[in-house]
């Protein structure tokens, strides 16, 4: 299904083999030069918390599954149990580690769990609910602490504080009331421990979008352009010494990196012309036109400023600063409507 696709772009993109295919894979699996690094046992900690609240049952169900009697059929608990070894021994020897890589056994667990407990009538859950209220009380206790000495998001923690409180007495409530039931009401229990997990989580992560700003420019960009703008494409925009993907996605226009490769070096090798290698060679290009944007990180501008470099400042946050060769404003277009802003390639 996929194949007319890959060979479209590769036709398209020479460089298309090289970077997605040995550089994004191979390389990435062989060599631990891209900051993901993680030890053997990685993705069994990640398996085992991302299992939670059924976590507890794990043992049994897997010493029952390896005892399956063999049938004239396919044995659907050593092909689970086959599924899940590979994709978790295969990942735990790789260079690079994400937790979304071990997402391709979760179905496999799940379908094991859900098989057992179909041919036995029963699940265990009083120890899946007292794990499941631990956890809700470890991370009022522990996790807590934490998140409140958090520089980054120290000014915006206040605000989470409510979310996670919320999430953490939900997971914890509803566990306890599950272990309370689960001996003669296992039905209620076990919808309990669900609803539990389930609401923490959503409770959770609802709560992040107070942090929002840390890690995306999507309100800075609407505050710098308004909302419904893009950016106007042709006067030159430069991200000195840093790139922040989304924020050429909310301004709606290519920024040509400076003295900045990261994860886009394969990208820069390919079109060396759209790259500026130094931010010596940016200030002369910079001095040279009489229109241009830059954005760049506070430091770097303060940096440049004390250059004398002429800078007009647009926007400005804690995190990044826009600024103009000129004192005008910016120029822009309004997006059309009914439409999905997308990247453009660069």
């Amino acid at each position: 299904l996929a194949l007319p696709w890959f060979i479209l772009v590769q036709l398209r993109n020479p460089e298309f083999f090289d970077f997605f295919v040995l550089h994004e894979h191979f390389a990435r699996f062989a060599q631990p030069g891209h900051n993901r690094p993680g030890q053997w046992w990685y993705f069994t900690v990640i398996l085992l918390v991302g299992m939670m609240p059924w976590t507890p049952a794990l043992p049994g169900v897997l010493r029952r599954s390896l005892s399956a009697p063999y049938g004239s059929r396919l044995n659907v608990e050593r092909l689970l149990l086959i599924w899940t070894g590979v994709v978790l021994v295969f990942f735990s020897f790789s260079k690079s580690k994400l937790p979304a890589y071990i997402l391709p056994v979760l179905p496999a667990l799940a379908l094991l769990i859900g098989r057992d407990v179909a041919l036995r009538g029963r699940i265990e859950l009083k120890w899946a609910a007292l794990s499941s209220a631990a956890a809700g009380a470890a991370a009022l206790a522990f996790a807590l602490p934490h998140i409140m000495s958090l520089e980054q998001i120290a000014g915006n923690a206040i605000a989470y504080l409510p979310w996670f409180l919320a999430g953490s007495i939900t997971l914890a409530g509803c566990a306890l009331a599950a272990w309370w039931f689960s001996e003669h009401r296992a039905a209620l229990a076990f919808l309990l421990l669900s609803f539990g997990s389930l609401a923490s989580l959503q409770l959770w992560l609802s709560g992040l979008h107070g942090v929002d700003d840390n890690y995306s420019t999507e309100k800075f960009a609407e505050q710098f352009l308004g909302e419904g703008k893009d950016f106007a494409p042709e006067l030159p925009f430069y991200s000195v010494g840093y790139f922040d993907p989304s924020l050429a996605f909310y301004l709606g226009r290519t920024l040509t990196l400076v003295s900045y490769r990261g994860e886009l070096a394969p990208g820069i090798a390919a079109e060396p012309d759209r790259f500026v290698p130094t931010v010596e060679d940016f200030k002369r290009r910079w001095m040279e036109t009489e229109r241009a944007y830059a954005a760049m990180r506070p430091q770097t501008y303060e940096l440049l400023r004390a250059e004398h470099l002429p800078m007009y400042m647009l926007a400005t946050d804690r995190h990044r600063v826009i600024v103009s060769r000129d004192a005008g404003e910016p120029p822009l277009l309004a997006k059309p409507e009914g439409k999905v802003m997308a990247l453009r390639r660069r």
